[in-house]
């Protein structure tokens, strides 16, 4: 019992030697983020920082707080700027800001509307753009932490994204089921071998097919490295979204005027004339397989409002509606 004891003391005594000796040289820990910055403002307490993986933050709590959280996740942010034309529809890309709501924070019109109903809001840049699920996930549960730290009054968590956000948001509930009280998921994009897999995809199928009947310029596969390939994917947005433009100005009229000019010359006239645009764009979405009906929003018969029941005409109407 003696030995037992005596080598108890040792031990005891080596470890708070060690710790002693970690306190005055300073041992390397693990990086935190500092406390956030807060300062009110028009009825809103508004809290900035840094993550600990250095993503921009931003909280938002008003006066009127009703206990609930709001955990933003924003979709894909792509690597490097778009060109101005598809910037409507991409966003201009490499924007590391925090973004708290849908439109922040360049529009805060979503954002305040939540702000007056009494919901606290908070979201992050993330710490890189692109393809971040895993990364961005770390980012929120510690975003949650130093909010809820800092505002005891939370009783309520709910996490929300879009797209890739959408991912974020489902991947954050089912690692952490006990850290959030609901996700809302909003067309979560979580089945990348589907649309663009390595066997082809819908998506693959989609580009080809539109790239052959309404622009053959469209590169669409096999772009160049660095910056000249995201040149080249810019461009390609840009053509596509010309034609799909043109096709929707064009819906009133009838044969080949339906037609976007930049069509495939080699496709005969005579053809076009009996085909219009949306029904090729139809067979497009036929052939590679897209989805046209959804048992979750169309209802499970697929039947839209006032079209016929038969499942063929539910489609075209559906996709005419669309465009």
């Amino acid at each position: 019992m003696r030995l037992t004891l005596n080598k108890t003391r040792r031990s005891m005594a080596l470890l708070l030697s060690v710790a002693l000796v970690g306190a005055v040289l300073g041992f390397p820990s693990a990086a935190t983020a500092a406390d956030p910055d807060c300062k009110p403002s028009n009825g809103v307490t508004v809290c900035t920082g840094e993550t600990s993986d250095k993503a921009l933050y931003e909280i938002r709590v008003p006066d009127s707080f009703n206990g609930t959280l709001l955990l933003w996740s924003h979709g894909y942010n792509y690597v490097l700027p778009m060109s101005p034309s598809i910037v409507p529809y991409l966003g201009k890309g490499v924007d590391m800001r925090a973004t708290i709501a849908p439109g922040a924070p360049d529009d805060m019109t979503f954002a305040n509307a939540l702000l007056n109903m009494g919901y606290a809001l908070a979201g992050s840049g993330f710490e890189k753009p692109g393809w971040n699920a895993e990364s961005a996930v770390k980012t929120n549960v510690e975003l949650i932490g130093l909010t809820k730290n800092k505002f005891k009054q939370i009783k309520r968590t709910v996490a929300w994204g879009p797209s890739l956000g959408g991912t974020i948001t489902q991947r954050l509930a089912e690692t952490n089921p006990k850290l959030i009280d609901a996700a809302l998921p909003i067309q979560a994009f979580n089945n990348l071998d589907k649309v663009i897999g390595s066997n082809g995809g819908y998506g693959t199928d989609a580009i080809w097919l539109f790239k052959y009947f309404f622009n053959p310029t469209i590169v669409g596969f096999g772009y160049k490295a660095g910056v000249e390939g995201w040149t080249q994917a810019s461009q390609d947005f840009g053509k596509t979204l010309a034609a799909l433009g043109e096709i929707r100005d064009n819906l009133q009229k009838s044969g080949a005027a339906t037609w976007p000019s930049t069509s495939n010359p080699q496709i005969p006239d005579a053809v076009k004339a009996q085909i219009p645009a949306r029904s090729v764009l139809l067979l497009i979405a036929l052939l590679a397989g897209v989805p046209l009906r959804s048992p979750t929003f169309d209802g499970v018969t697929g039947t839209c409002l006032g079209s016929a029941r038969e499942p063929c005409g539910c489609c075209r109407v559906c996709l005419l509606r669309a465009l």
